[in-house]
């Protein structure tokens, strides 16, 4: 689990990643939080 540097809450990237990739489109998540450091919320 990574921590988000945003709220602090613990979260999985790869749930995070396909998450914001659903919504917003494939590589999104990549391109602005390439450090894999920001939750879905």
């Amino acid at each position: 689990m990574s921590e988000c540097r945003m709220c602090g809450c613990e979260f999985d990237v790869s749930e995070a990643r396909r998450s914001i990739g659903q919504k917003y489109g494939a590589g999104v998540y990549n391109d602005y939080y390439p450090d894999g450091d920001v939750c879905r919320e």
